[in-house]
């Protein structure tokens, strides 16, 4: 019993350490996206550039704004993998399914016993 409350607390640290890790990532991306973002609207009030060169900045800033756009979604979806994986949330989710087929159950034999009431 106790090497199995081991194993479960060593999940649950490695599980906190992924999160951990992945909202690291994900607060970096999102400092880049506002980085980019300001740098953008610093371009678009910049004196002294010509229109062209404004234009060709204004487009590589929205690149790279989609580039860091992409990596946070990708991140977030790689965190949701991985907490879908863990195997706490798998144990939930097959608990929650036996409560639903119990009150599948529930309900049909409710049903029923309302059926031979009414005979």
């Amino acid at each position: 019993p106790h090497q199995v409350r081991h194993t479960e607390s060593e999940s649950d640290r490695r599980a906190q350490a992924k999160d951990g890790e992945s909202k690291a990532a994900q607060d970096q991306l999102a400092a880049e996206t506002k980085a980019a973002r300001d740098e953008l609207a610093a371009v678009r009030g910049g004196a002294g550039e010509t229109a062209a060169q404004k234009d060709v900045e204004i487009q590589r800033l929205r690149r790279e704004l989609q580039d860091v756009m992409m990596r946070l979604e990708e991140a977030r979806e790689a965190q949701t993998m991985r907490l879908n994986q863990a195997p706490q949330f798998q144990q939930m989710r097959k608990m929650l399914n036996q409560k639903n087929d119990q009150i599948k159950d529930l309900r049909k034999r409710l049903g029923e016993d309302d059926g031979l009431r009414a005979e």
